[in-house]
Order: C-alpha cells, then structure tokens, then sequence
C-alpha cells in the first residue's frame, strides 16, 4: 500500500495555536484528511510522517483481514436447506436414498453436519440431477448458483 502524505498549515490564531490539515491519499484512491490545533510544540512533518505510518499499518491489516473473509460461506440450517427443495423433490431423495448409496450417503452427510456450506452440498446436488432427480439447472439453484 502506497500513501502520498502532506499537509498544510492555517493561519496564526490569536493565542498563537494554528491549524494543521493533513491529507494522505492512498494508492486505492481513499483519502484521509485529519486536521488538528497546533501548539507550535510539534513539528508537524513528523506528525505527518508518524501518521502516515499508523495510516498504512491500518490499511494493510484491514486489506488483509478482507482477504481472509474472501469466499467465506455462510451456512444455511437443516431446516433452510430442505426448505429450498419442493415437498415432492424431498420425497424424491428420500425414497431414492433407501435404493441408491450414493444418495443414502450423501442424506448422511447433511444430517451429520451442523450446517451446510453450498460449495459441500453442490456434488451430492450434480448427482441428484445426473440420477434424474432434480434437473440441473434445479440443482443449481438449489445449491445457491455457481
């Protein structure tokens, strides 16, 4: 992350404070502009320069903490699953499930699991369609798309 930091300073106040406006632009575009009362004590290039420091720490951890939420999926319940096929679908899978393995296991799955993730229920959904269950384009919009 790349910030481009200055400042300016107002005019002298009466009781010799001024302001200080700060204006550092990051290399996304954001802008960040504090601005503060000046006693003449600090110098305010180091403020600047110390400011810009807290600036780019800050950006990078909240870049990273976005990277690392990337992709995350959000599970439905047991019950907002089933909810997404109709009555006669779920009758469907449970009848094939006491003949087909493969769907026996794939019932077994989701019952163990304390949710479930879209991106894990997605195959056993491809299966269903490829057994003629559901219709693809069903198992794709039951599985949340993609």
């Amino acid at each position: 992350m790349q910030l481009t930091s200055t400042f300016t300073a107002g005019e002298v106040q009466a009781d010799g404070r001024f302001y200080v406006r700060e204006t550092h632009t990051a290399s996304n575009g954001q802008v960040i502009q504090p601005e503060y009362l000046c006693d003449g004590t600090l110098d305010p290039q180091l403020v600047l320069e110390e400011r810009a420091k807290v600036i780019v720490a800050t950006l990078r951890a909240r870049e990273a903490a976005r990277l690392a939420v990337v992709g995350t999926e959000v599970p439905w319940t047991k019950f907002e699953y089933l909810e997404r096929f109709t009555p006669a679908e779920r009758l469907a899978v449970r009848a094939r499930a006491k003949a087909d393995p493969v769907v026996e296991d794939f019932m077994e799955l989701m019952n163990a699991s304390g949710g479930i993730y879209p991106s894990l229920a997605r195959p056993g959904l491809q299966y269903l369609a490829s057994v003629g269950i559901l219709s693809f384009d069903r198992a794709t919009e039951i599985g949340g798309g993609a």
